[in-house]
């Protein structure tokens, strides 16, 4: 009996679309203060970080999978969203870590 492999481009489409709702939250979550004039964080905002930053590290698994597809491009472009989103999220989470242990700044 002939195995029949099947053909990932789904998950490459998924990994696109992951990586493209997690750079739209970094954008939300950098501009909100921003817009708001309120600088502070609340437990609502740190769940979601973690939540997206989980989703993120699916979303650059499902595309390193989804590579073998035939819609390679969009698996290659949803890794490199999803990394850029993921490395963002870290990076934002160290900054807000570091500005509640010493202290937020008033301006």
């Amino acid at each position: 009996m002939e195995k029949i492999k099947k053909d990932q481009k789904n998950l490459a489409l998924a990994s696109l679309v992951i990586g493209i709702v997690g750079i739209l939250y970094l954008v939300i979550l950098i501009l909100y203060p921003m817009i708001t004039h309120n600088p502070s964080l609340n437990v609502y905002t740190i769940i979601l970080g973690i939540f997206i930053c989980l989703i993120e590290l699916i979303g650059l698994i499902l595309g390193i999978i989804g590579i073998k597809s035939s819609k390679r491009k969009l698996a290659i472009i949803g890794i490199i969203l999803c990394a850029i989103g993921f490395v963002m999220t870290i990076l934002i989470a160290i900054s807000v870590f570091f500005l509640v242990v010493r202290g937020i700044p008033q301006l």
